[in-house]
């Protein structure tokens, strides 16, 4: 072939692993495909989903988590009216697949990806280590992220689902005493922060939790 590179083929192979099983012989180049930015991800939305509210653009652009492939399925769902402000979006499809995935993790594991569930999407790593009371050991993390379900953001100070489907899926598995739980012990040590640095930036989370793990009396004031 190098003799005569006319006769040279280029093959371009999708993969949604890292290792394709080429022969190490061949000479080949990975290309991996990042996820669409918010900019470019409501450029999709808005081309896709015609006269698509404010509302609804976030709630697809949180979702899809910057998917193409979950971005077209969700504005074909609201164009519908198979999903709405008030309708999870999820289809049954997709919560089998991470549900599929979730279930090969160690308990361990799981138990920290349902945690991060109930704490939210993006959820800062500090929290997550108080609620804990330990530091997150980093090999967890690591394999979070190759089971494709917990990434570090690109500041290195937060941990995010991959898609806000797939942090709802997981949601969707914990049961209501489990749930009641992990909303305490974040409230909590939402409360013990916000006794430490000030409770301004805190008010929404503080009622979130409050609603979900208790009385919902203690949301008010």
């Amino acid at each position: 072939i190098a003799e005569h590179p006319a006769n040279c083929v280029k093959l371009l192979i999708a993969s949604r692993s890292g290792e394709v099983g080429l022969n190490p012989d061949f000479s080949h180049e990975a290309l991996p495909l990042s996820p669409l930015q918010p900019a470019a991800t409501q450029e999709a939305i808005v081309r896709l989903f015609s006269g698509v509210d404010p509302f609804t653009l976030a709630r697809v652009e949180q979702a899809s988590g910057g998917s193409p492939l979950l971005i077209e399925e969700l504005c074909h769902a609201f164009a519908r009216g198979e999903a709405s402000n008030e309708i999870d979006p999820r289809g049954a499809w997709f919560d089998l697949a991470v549900q599929s995935r979730f279930a090969d993790l160690d308990e361990a594991d799981a138990d920290f990806v349902r945690l991060a569930a109930v704490a939210g999407h993006n959820v800062p790593l500090v929290l997550l280590a108080n609620v804990e009371g330990r530091a997150i050991d980093p090999g967890m993390i690591d394999r979070l992220q190759r089971a494709d379900f917990l990434f570090v953001s690109d500041d290195g100070v937060a941990l995010r689902f991959k898609h806000g489907l797939t942090r709802d899926a997981v949601y969707a598995t914990i049961g209501l005493e489990d749930r009641r739980r992990f909303h305490g012990r974040v409230f909590d040590t939402l409360r013990d922060q916000s006794e430490q640095q000030g409770v301004a930036d805190l008010l929404d989370a503080l009622a979130y939790h409050a609603v979900l793990a208790r009385p919902a009396e203690l949301a008010v004031p």
